[in-house]
């Protein structure tokens, strides 16, 4: 059985699982947004802007430190195996769609003392 709770990511072992899934440099970014039964929770967003992309404004050395440190925090609650097994079952495509935020949103399960000091 694959330990979902726990676990350690590094930066550039986030990278490589978001590039061996979709093929693209993706950024990450961890946001707090209410669902849809209104409370309040936290998301890693794998954004659907790609490093290289003309609308994306982030250089190389930005995108290693934004995933560097989002990877820190993942480990850091908890929750970095849930989101290495997310990432690699996932079906979905980190896209624009309709939504406020483009992105594809993994739900984060932190302590509710997590999200309400994020």
């Amino acid at each position: 059985l694959r330990k979902l709770r726990g676990g350690n990511v590094s930066g550039a072992q986030l990278r490589e699982l978001i590039f061996k899934q979709w093929g693209q440099q993706f950024p990450v970014l961890i946001k707090r947004k209410r669902d849809a039964l209104g409370e309040q929770r936290l998301y890693l967003i794998v954004q659907w802007k790609y490093l290289g992309k003309k609308n994306l404004d982030l250089s190389f050395d930005g995108y290693v430190a934004e995933s560097d440190a989002v990877a820190e925090l993942l480990s850091d609650w908890g929750v970095a195996n849930m989101v290495k097994n997310t990432i690699q079952e996932s079906n979905a495509r980190p896209k624009t769609a309709t939504q406020q935020f483009p992105g594809l949103f993994i739900p984060l399960e932190v302590d509710k003392s997590v999200v309400e000091t994020w």
